[in-house]
């Protein structure tokens, strides 16, 4: 039996030895992966931070950017207007192509805000008739913009045009030859202050592009009562009633012999109406 133990004994030790073998290879191993997931956390962790740095960095651009966008426009009316035109208008095609509804006014009333905005920088003291008033661009956004409310039949005076800006809008409608436009947006003006003189000169301007002797009368007369021995208004208004057959005019001749602004062109009209 001794040698049968003696066998079995070598067979446990020889067993015991490959267990033991077996388990340190395995704690090797575990030790190598344990080193490698370490090393991959710390990798990782330097990667996000880097990434989150990179990250916060283009936050911080595009804070600043959008902050110079924000005073460029703050500070170029033009620039704002033609970006509020533009989306106005991308938005307004966009509705279009899906077939949705355009009655909604909102819109219309973004339109309005842009329109506003594109005209701003217009002097409600311009010259009647100027034709420089704009840049091309800002035309170019104005008209695409007046051409959508015609095409939608939105009345800018339903939906909250004010008349500083229709007066100003008024001027830029005159410099497109949108004299409907124009005659629409100097009449909320009007309305808002009647003894303007410039909004009643260009009232006159646009009914003697009208050809309308009668409302050029009307507002020639209106300009008068606001500067009433002003030479070239009684010229002006002399000349139209002589021309429509008003014997009325003659009065406006023997006030200008009265001011001793009187020229021989006045004392012929003068003469002719005397014949």
């Amino acid at each position: 039996m001794e040698p049968i133990t003696a066998l079995f004994g070598i067979a446990c030790l020889g067993a015991g030895g490959g267990v033991g073998y077996w388990l340190k290879q395995n704690h090797e191993k575990m030790q190598k992966l344990s080193d490698f997931n370490i090393l991959l956390q710390e990798s990782q962790s330097a990667h996000f931070t880097h990434l989150n740095a990179q990250v916060a960095d283009v936050n911080t651009r595009l804070s600043t950017l959008n902050g110079m966008v924000d005073a460029l426009r703050a500070t170029k009316p033009e620039l704002d207007g033609a970006l509020k035109a533009y989306s106005t208008l991308a938005h307004l095609e966009q509705l279009g192509e899906m077939g949705d509804s355009l009655d909604d006014v909102e819109p219309f009333a973004n339109a309005l805000a842009a329109l506003e905005t594109l005209v701003s920088p217009i002097s409600v003291e311009s010259i009647v008739g100027a034709n420089d008033l704009l840049t091309q661009t800002s035309s170019n956004m104005v008209m695409q913009l007046i051409e959508i409310f015609d095409a939608h039949n939105m009345d800018v005076s339903k939906i909250g045009l004010k008349p500083v800006s229709a007066h100003k809008l008024g001027h830029a409608a005159l410099s497109l030859r949108r004299y409907d436009w124009a005659e629409t947006c100097f009449g909320i003006a009007y309305a808002s202050s009647p003894g303007n003189a410039n909004v009643l000169e260009a009232l006159e301007y646009i009914a003697i592009e009208k050809g309308d002797e009668v409302l050029r009368r009307h507002w020639l007369e209106a300009r008068m009562t606001v500067n009433p021995d002003n030479p070239d208004l009684l010229r002006a208004h002399a000349h139209l009633l002589a021309k429509m057959g008003d014997m009325e005019a003659e009065r406006d001749v023997l006030r200008l012999e009265a001011l001793g602004l009187d020229t021989p062109a006045d004392r012929s009209l003068l003469s002719g109406l005397r014949a």
